[in-house]
This record gives structure tokens, C-alpha cells and sequence, in this order.
């Protein structure tokens, strides 16, 4: 039996150099791969950890394996105002 899902994430605000912001999820651990990412709750996944162009606000991350096992969290993204 696979362990349970863990992982962190990094979010990256705009500044002076990088206009948008990013978050990447990291250290994926437990589960069975392959792993789809979402930052929307669900509404949308990826294969891709990194997103890009990210909309000011709360996002809820979302983590699920090949066997529909999901680990959620939330990400606060601030951009320049």
C-alpha cells in the first residue's frame, strides 16, 4: 500500500523583473504516480507542477495519483497593486 500523499508548494510573486505569478508544487512524496496538479479545487488538472500567469487571491491546490487519491491545500497569491 503506497503511503499517504504529501507536498509543498512555492508561490512566486510579480515584481520589478516578472510581471505574473507562479506556483509550483514541490516534494510530491506517497501515492502512486503519476500525479495531475490543479489550483482551481479540481475544476482543472495538469501534468505540469508549475503554473504560471496565477490570478491574485486564495487557491485551493489540489494533488491527485493514478488511483483518484487526492491531498488538498491552499495558497494565498498577492500580486503588485
Amino acid at each position: 500500500m503506497p503511503d499517504l500523499l504529501a507536498f509543498d508548494w512555492l508561490t512566486e510573486d510579480p515584481n520589478c523583473l516578472i510581471t505574473s505569478g507562479t506556483i509550483e508544487f514541490m516534494n510530491v512524496e506517497g501515492g502512486t504516480p503519476p500525479f495531475l496538479f490543479s489550483i482551481d479545487g479540481g475544476v482543472s488538472y495538469s501534468a505540469n507542477p508549475i503554473f504560471t500567469n496565477v490570478s491574485d487571491g486564495v487557491h485551493n491546490l489540489q494533488v491527485i495519483d493514478s488511483k483518484s487519491c487526492n491531498l488538498e491545500g491552499e495558497a494565498y497569491y498577492s500580486g503588485i497593486h
